[in-house]
């Protein structure tokens, strides 16, 4: 069965990633949640992990994976969601198609949100023949989160506040590209921030690189 996409142009959402005003284009399927590709129901649940695949789709726009932001067109893409509790700190995910391989990486894969992975190679996608997916993913153990708040105070500013009576050390942040119309993280790469130590009661003010306040969202924090 073919898919009959649509090219639509998405929010400035790399600008968040990248610093620059550049229009991200996504394939976005006309067709309902649940799709058929060449045989493979859709989403489809890779087996010992808590990943779905919810599509594989041919991509333009600024490519995330090597932190660049250089433009790429008709590379393959992969939406994936986390039906799991935890949120994953990795996974690799390998793709047969049409006689070519992919593989798609993702780090800080958050609970319930889809995630658009671009291929790690800008591997060039022109096809619906999807003969296999499988992978694996790495596995959170549950913590507690250290007693923080966290702000948006600025544009690309946040402002973190000890909450405990304890000095925190390492506290690390992750954060991902959001594009809020298709409610979905753009690339498998998840930013990240570190505070070296905070005092009880003690605000920091922070300026993560890539982060853009309205097109960048936390994920976790540890």
């Amino acid at each position: 069965m073919n898919w009959v996409y649509m090219r639509r142009m998405a929010l400035i959402c790399a600008s968040a990633a990248f610093g620059v005003l550049t229009c991200l284009m996504i394939v976005v399927a006309s067709t309902p949640r649940e799709n058929i590709q060449q045989g493979m129901i859709m989403p489809y649940n890779i087996s010992c992990t808590s990943i779905s695949v919810n599509r594989v789709v041919s991509y333009d726009g600024p490519f995330y994976e090597d932190g660049t932001g250089r433009e790429v067109m008709n590379i393959a893409a992969l939406e994936i969601c986390n039906f799991g509790d935890v949120v994953i700190p990795y996974a690799c995910i390998m793709v047969s198609a049409g006689g070519e391989q992919y593989t798609f990486q993702a780090t800080m894969i958050p609970v319930d949100t889809p995630v658009l992975v671009q291929e790690s190679n800008a591997q060039p996608y022109f096809t619906d023949n999807i003969d296999s997916i499988f992978g694996w993913n790495t596995v959170r153990k549950c913590k507690i989160k250290p007693p923080v708040t966290i702000e948006e105070t600025a544009m690309a500013e946040l402002s973190v506040t000890n909450d405990s009576a304890k000095v925190l050390k390492g506290l690390k942040l992750y954060y991902r590209t959001y594009y809020s119309e298709g409610n979905v993280y753009c690339g498998g790469k998840a930013f990240s921030v570190c505070i070296d130590s905070i005092l009880p009661g003690e605000t920091k003010k922070l300026y993560p690189e890539h982060y853009v306040s309205g097109y960048s969202r936390i994920v976790c924090y540890e």
